[in-house]
């Protein structure tokens, strides 16, 4: 029997993997040994095996063979000599594979290959928006794409988009108040914060299961600014990434911050009337 054939139908590319001390996860992802890969990008199948990120692929033969620096021929061999084959028998139980009841056809593995391929360029787009459409300070408003190459659902910052204008309408009814008109407002602003109170404290859960601190941001901010303007020339591409990061993080923080700061302008008779339920509030005067 052709060696080829033998190890290709008793050996698997995991097992290969294994053997040849791959750190394998119960996924089969492993980290590339082509290249330098800093998160686990190629996946191990039983005949064959693919790199997202540099697009390595092959069946077990093909892997031993860039392992070891190998030719194809001598990597046959290595297998059948590490796996105990032989050309003249059938190869052991142990580690025969069942024969799959068909192969895919030229056009189902062009399609796979091809569903591989855009994967791996969505990636790389995904890389290149964290630095063409980065922001150059935390006021400047987030492009989408920067948003999906980051990571954090877009829906966060459209909550909290809801929530600093739900702010500036609190921010609006608070301007002015003072002894003789709070009564009137009392109701009116109860009403917002039946909505926004809730809200303040949604934002709160979910930016800490994002991992964004509560910390003062003003001074950060401007060290921030100022890395970013020498990111392109200057940084690795890991401290980028992280600059980048902290930069959309301390834009939430921030408004995160001015949300829970105009909580603290209204007056404690406007609290009082707040606490009150509902049905008994002051209706405000006209």
């Amino acid at each position: 029997m052709n060696l080829f054939k033998i190890v290709k139908e008793s050996v698997t590319v995991k097992q290969a993997a294994a053997l040849y001390g791959l750190p394998v996860t119960s996924t089969w992802m492993v980290r590339c040994p082509f290249h330098e890969d800093h998160t686990p990008s190629m996946k191990l199948n039983d005949t064959y095996y693919y790199c997202f990120g540099c697009g390595a692929t092959g069946d077990v033969i093909d892997l031993t063979a860039q392992l070891f620096g190998l030719s194809s021929f001598q990597a046959a061999r290595k297998l059948a000599q590490d796996f105990g084959l032989s050309p003249d028998k059938p190869p052991s139980g142990a580690v025969a594979l069942p024969k799959p009841p068909s192969l895919p056809s030229d056009a189902q593995q062009e399609e796979i290959f091809y569903c591989l391929r855009v994967l791996h360029d969505y990636r790389y787009l995904l890389i290149r928006w964290q630095t063409e459409f980065a922001p150059l300070s935390t006021e400047e408003p987030l492009d989408d794409r920067f948003v999906e190459a980051l990571h954090i659902p877009p829906r966060i910052f459209k909550e909290m988009t809801h929530l600093t204008q739900q702010r500036q309408k609190l921010d609006q009814l608070l301007t002015g108040i003072g002894p003789l008109n709070s009564k009137k407002r009392a109701a009116e602003i109860s009403e917002l914060l039946d909505g926004y109170i809730p809200a303040v404290e949604k934002m709160r859960t979910q930016l800490k299961k994002y991992s964004t601190a509560f910390t003062s941001t003003k001074a950060e901010n401007e060290k921030l600014k100022k890395k970013n303007k020498k990111l392109s020339e200057s940084l690795e591409e890991a401290n980028y990434e992280s600059v980048l990061k902290k930069l959309e993080d301390a834009k939430l923080q921030r408004e995160y911050q001015e949300a829970l700061a105009v909580l603290e302008r209204i007056p404690p008779e406007v609290l009082e009337e707040y606490a009150k339920p509902k049905a008994s509030r002051r209706t405000a005067e006209l």
